[in-house]
C-alpha cells in the first residue's frame, strides 16, 4: 500500500493502525527522519511480522521525508482497513479488499511467481 499525499507530510508523530481481518498491528514514527539514515523512525507492535512500513527521503530536507506506505507479508488477506493520525487528528480512514494477482518478473514460465496485490491510500 503506497501512500500518496497532495502536500508535504507536515513534522511531528505518527499513528498508524493496520487491520489484516481479525488482526491488528499498531506502528508509531515521527518525522523528520533521522538524517544519518541509520535509525528507522517507525515501531510496529506485530507480534506476527506482517506489516514492514517504508520511510522515504532521510537524508533529504524535512519537508521532503515521508512515509512511503507499508508491505504485507501474506496473501491470506480479504480485507485491510487502515487509519492514520498525525497528533491527534485523524487523517485517514479507509478499507481496502486487495486484489491479488500472479506476476512473473523473469518472464512467464520462469521463477519467481510472486502473489502480489497493490493499492494506493492518499491524503
Amino acid at each position: 500500500m503506497d501512500f500518496i499525499a497532495d502536500s508535504a507530510w507536515a513534522q511531528g508523530d505518527y499513528r498508524f493502525r493496520v487491520e489484516l481481518d481479525d488482526y491488528v498491528v499498531t506502528c508509531e514514527g515521527s518525522l523528520p527522519l533521522d538524517p544519518s539514515c541509520e535509525t528507522v523512525s517507525i515501531s510496529c507492535e506485530d507480534p506476527r511480522e506482517l506489516v514492514f512500513f517504508g520511510e522515504d527521503g532521510c537524508a533529504l530536507s524535512p519537508e521532503k521525508q515521508s512515509f512511503a506506505g507499508f508491505w504485507v507479508n501474506s496473501t491470506d488477506i480479504s480485507q485491510v482497513a487502515v487509519k492514520v493520525w498525525h497528533a491527534e487528528e485523524l487523517l485517514v480512514d479507509v478499507v481496502l479488499a486487495p486484489k491479488f494477482a500472479v506476476e512473473r518478473p523473469n518472464g512467464e514460465g520462469c521463477a519467481p511467481a510472486c502473489t502480489m496485490a497493490s493499492d494506493e491510500i492518499v491524503f
